[in-house]
């Protein structure tokens, strides 16, 4: 089992500097500037509680020696004027040398942890040529109560929209250990997040780890 505590602070707005993020990326890639900036919310310091908890299944399925599955559910949830909402899911993994941690990242709150839980993982191996690969499939559930970028700011009057309550994810993607590094390739499947958008989102993240 493994409980996570987070408390995430920041600024929504201008002092975000996430205009600036943007059109420095879109600059670099060749991409059109975004349009629309002056309508969004305004400037308003943001703090959330985190909490959570994962639980990985045991005993793993053993197809062979080196090759296994395994189950890992997670559940949470997070407090906060940024958002406000409950989650849980599962995820699902089968690879060789299958590593010993709590899985790959889910876009989410608390959703990333890539330390070893015991010295079986592949990381903590004297063989230098010991690696590890792996394909994962998850989903994730969310209770939306409250987001700020969906419902607005929230001390003063901002443009919104209608937020749906319920969001779901589903994660598609595949991890590789290599002695101390660890990266993963995870596509997000997700569902409308309020009313009247044309269509689920989809988008892809690529994470890298290093395990002293």
């Amino acid at each position: 089992m493994l409980d996570s505590f987070e408390i995430q602070g920041g600024f929504t707005g201008k002092w975000s500097l996430a205009r600036e993020a943007q059109n420095l990326v879109h600059s670099v890639r060749g991409i059109p500037k975004a349009n629309g900036w002056d309508n969004q919310i305004r400037t308003e310091p943001g703090l959330a509680l985190v909490y959570d908890h994962k639980y990985r299944l045991v005993p793993r399925i053993d197809f062979s020696r080196r090759w296994k599955a395994d189950a890992i559910l997670h559940a949470g949830g997070a407090l906060g004027n940024v958002y406000t909402n409950l989650n849980g899911g599962i995820e699902l993994r089968a690879g060789w040398n299958l590593p010993t941690d709590f899985g790959t990242a889910l876009i989410r709150p608390g959703g990333d942890t890539n330390a070893p839980a015991d010295t079986a993982d592949v990381r903590y191996s004297t063989d230098l040529n010991a690696y590890s690969a792996h394909v994962f499939i998850a989903t994730s559930g969310r209770m939306v109560l409250h987001d700020i970028f969906l419902d607005g700011n929230t001390f003063r009057s901002s443009h919104k929209v209608d937020k749906e309550l319920f969001v779901g994810d589903l994660v598609v993607g595949a991890s590789i250990v290599r002695r101390k590094f660890k990266i993963s390739y995870a596509h997000v499947f997700r569902s409308n997040e309020f009313k009247g958008q044309p269509g689920g989102l989809g988008f892809g993240s690529i994470s890298i780890s290093y395990t002293d």
